[in-house]
């Protein structure tokens, strides 16, 4: 049944170092170290389960010092059974019989006791909501975990589901008592396979990123910490402004710089001159109305209200119904499911994250579209593109589709085969190029990629690619574009770190859910 987490929890208990346990240490999320134990009798092994078949639970045992243990049930049914049959101990309360976990062990931490003690809690009656076990989970595909509306008993289980168990207190809206660790950190492992002929992953030292001396330096290029003005101009560069939001957000969903660059970007006369450049009244350049929708989604803005305009409402009415051979064709409009003006698929794809993060379900044609350019080699290229044109795919823009295609649904076809061709474009120092033909590895390129490999749950990649982006962060910071460069740039920096944080375009942009403001009761 939901408990809730720790209200003393500290925002860096996520990145505390756990032991873990398999054949061998492995180091996941942000510092968080999970333990994967050999099963009790009767419970099935982690590796028995997939992304496709059984499900994963994890218990955090980090209120006593102790690891994140996870387990894994093959044929799952209730949350309830999960944990037994995963291997951990429950205990309820004497009110509210076993429905109500008081209590959790596993053989794996504390020679099996079972938590909180007896001298910590008696479990006779329901536990304080400042101090008891919270109940979270997460579907497949979901990257962020909802509170649980149901209990244990009552929940029901379908394969690729995971579940997670955290021991403390939240506020009165159950808001900040989530898992330090997420949903893809503790998933098994395997499920949608890969394309027969993919790459292992290169073989590379561990590596992170310096993340606060990479969001120092990007925040250095801000004028008047809100906005980036380049050398020689006295207007703002909107899109290298969103790019900064994008990247912060990433590091704190509550980063109060990317909220004063939203406010600002938020400003009528800014939205306007960056989103509307016809007039406020005209359609808007659907590139920077995406761009804008998704500061204000990451940032908890709300893009059907952002400086004067509704940005979604705009992206919906300015799909074009035909193509420039229509006998009145519509300027913007190459073919029938374009956003107007948008010329690039960055800005195709932006505008369809946007809507869907947006709850809203963009237009059929719209998605086609993207699913329509993919290349022979499964990549995608950087252009709007039409059937019987030279097709050049690019890693950045491949990365960039796949999020959306993945985030879309019902697409694993063009997914996998976008996945595969970022795996065999990889480099064997884990780093990525900027376009197939060309040779040094790309700060720039390797950033989209492995963000978007880790989300599709390709994690050996995505952390190689890590790993080269470790060795190429320059004494200030900051990122170059190419391998070998020394001046460091925007959006190199942006992308790495996505990548360095564990987050994506996708991820930092979908709501929090809310979860209910008292733990269930019911079995």
């Amino acid at each position: 049944m939901g408990t809730e987490q720790q209200a003393g929890r500290r925002a860096g208990a996520g990145r505390r170092l756990l032991s873990l346990v398999t054949a061998s240490l492995v180091t996941l999320g942000a510092g968080v170290v999970f333990l994967t134990t050999a099963p009790p009798a009767g419970a099935d092994p982690i590796k028995k389960c997939t992304r496709t078949k059984g499900a994963v639970v994890a218990v955090d045992f980090g209120r006593w010092g102790g690891p994140v243990v996870r387990g894994c049930d093959t044929t799952p049914t209730t949350g309830y059974e999960l944990l037994h049959t995963a291997g951990f101990t429950t205990q309820g309360t004497g009110h509210d019989g076993p429905a109500f976990i008081c209590r959790i062990g596993n053989r794996s931490f504390g020679k099996g006791r079972q938590y909180p003690t007896p001298a910590e809690e008696d479990c006779v009656l329901t536990p304080q909501a400042t101090a008891y076990w919270s109940y979270w989970i997460a579907s497949p595909g979901q990257r962020k975990w909802t509170y649980s509306p149901l209990g244990a008993m009552s929940r029901a289980l379908r394969p690729g589901d995971v579940d997670a168990w955290v021991f403390g207190a939240t506020d009165i809206g159950g808001t900040k008592g989530r898992p330090s660790f997420t949903p893809d950190e503790v998933r098994a492992e395997g499920g949608d396979p890969p394309a027969p002929g993919d790459p292992p992953a290169p073989n590379v030292p561990p590596g992170t990123i310096d993340l606060p001396a990479a969001t120092r330096w990007l925040t250095e290029r801000l004028t008047n910490g809100q906005r980036v003005v380049n050398d020689g101009d006295t207007t703002p560069d909107y899109l290298a402004t969103t790019e900064v939001a994008y990247a912060l957000a990433a590091t704190d969903s509550e980063h109060p710089t990317a909220r004063r660059i939203a406010a600002f970007l938020g400003r009528p006369e800014h939205t306007d001159a960056y989103a509307y450049p016809a007039g406020k009244d005209e359609a808007p350049d659907a590139t920077a109305a995406a761009r804008l929708a998704l500061v204000a989604e990451a940032t908890g803005k709300d893009p059907r209200n952002f400086g004067g305009h509704d940005l979604l409402g705009d992206l919906l009415a300015n799909v074009c119904l035909s193509g420039s051979d229509a006998p009145q064709p519509v300027p913007g409009c190459v073919t029938k499911g374009d956003f107007r003006t948008t010329g690039q698929t960055e800005g195709q794809t932006l505008a369809v994250i946007a809507l869907l993060n947006g709850g809203v379900t963009p237009p059929s044609d719209s998605v086609a579209r993207l699913t329509q350019l993919q290349c022979d080699d499964g990549g995608f290229p950087s252009f709007l593109i039409l059937d019987g044109q030279v097709c050049e795919s690019e890693a950045p823009t491949t990365a960039l589709v796949a999020l959306a295609l993945q985030r879309a649904g019902g697409h694993l076809p063009v997914v996998t085969r976008a996945r595969s061709s970022l795996k065999k474009a990889q480099f064997t120092t884990g780093a990525w190029p900027a376009a197939s033909y060309s040779i040094p590895g790309s700060a720039y390129a390797t950033g989209w990629a492995a963000q978007t490999l880790r989300a599709l749950g390709d994690r050996g990649h995505a952390d190689a690619g890590l790993s080269w982006l470790s060795r190429q962060q320059l004494p200030g910071g900051g990122f170059a574009f190419e391998e070998g460069a020394t001046d460091p740039l925007l959006y190199a920096t942006a992308a790495a770190i996505l990548a360095g944080a564990k987050s994506d375009l996708v991820t930092l942009t979908t709501p929090e859910p809310t979860p209910p403001t008292t733990p269930p009761t019911a079995p």
